[in-house]
């Protein structure tokens, strides 16, 4: 019994230096040549070049700093009651019933907004969906139809004149005993600025002279913010200083 017990036990051993044996390793071979250089890291969401990309807008000058004390004194920032949250409120009120009206062209938002936050830089610009200088284009410059009828077109103001337009309202009939208001509230709302620069949606009293439009139209190919949008002064933005 003993001999059979050291036979089993030097047969295990002589199979393990057999198998030991047959994953020896070699010798090492010669040194590979160097591979290329890597690329700045990338962005998880759309693969584009990190630091190239962000450098773009996010550089070593202060231009972008600049801008933000300017739209921090704004009245869109903060005179723009984004708490009208309601659906036919919040269409231009609110940031995300703006991006809301520009892709469904409705006058109104699905439903009230939740959490609605103020108008800012993405709402009129494509911040963080390209990762290069391009985030500062504008989401729109297509011409506008107004509300109350025709369209117009004021290049880059276009977008400001998706919201600064009259809204509909009934002009009552000259003559008539009464007339019907629906809305709460009634008239042209509180940005009829791009209806009366073209001349368009106001009434019109009968006369011996006839209505003509104003030749400013004709000058400020870019509309809006060929003023609103001048070289700032100071921290104001749209200005154009008279001294």
């Amino acid at each position: 019994m003993q001999t059979k017990v050291i036979l089993s036990v030097w047969f295990s051993f002589l199979m393990l230096l057999f198998a030991a044996s047959c994953v020896k390793e070699g010798p090492q071979g010669p040194s590979g040549t160097s591979g290329t250089n890597g690329t700045n890291g990338t962005n998880g969401v759309n693969g584009l070049d990190g630091a190239e990309k962000c450098s773009a807008c996010h550089a070593s000058n202060t231009d972008l700093y600049a801008k933000q004390l300017q739209f921090s004194n704004s009245i869109h920032r903060i005179g723009g009651n984004f708490e009208r949250n309601q659906a036919s409120c919040a269409i231009c009120h609110t940031h995300q019933g703006f991006l809301e009206r520009l892709e469904t062209g409705a006058l109104a938002t699905a439903e009230d907004v939740k959490d609605p936050t103020p108008i800012n830089c993405r709402t009129c610009h494509m911040i963080h969906e390209t990762y290069d200088i391009t985030d500062y284009d504008l989401r729109t410059t297509a011409p506008v139809t107004l509300i109350n009828g025709g369209t117009v077109d004021f290049g880059k103001g276009n977008l400001c004149i998706t919201c600064h337009q009259s809204r509909p309202y009934v002009v009552p009939v000259v003559g008539s005993d009464s007339t019907v208001i629906s809305s709460s509230r009634w008239g042209t709302h509180h940005g009829p600025q791009s209806a009366l620069v073209f001349g368009l949606g106001g009434y019109e009293v009968p006369g011996s002279l006839e209505y003509t439009s104003s030749p400013h139209k004709d000058v400020i190919p870019d509309g809006c913010i060929s003023c609103h949008m001048a070289n700032a002064f100071g921290d104001s933005g749209g200005v154009i200083p008279l001294i």
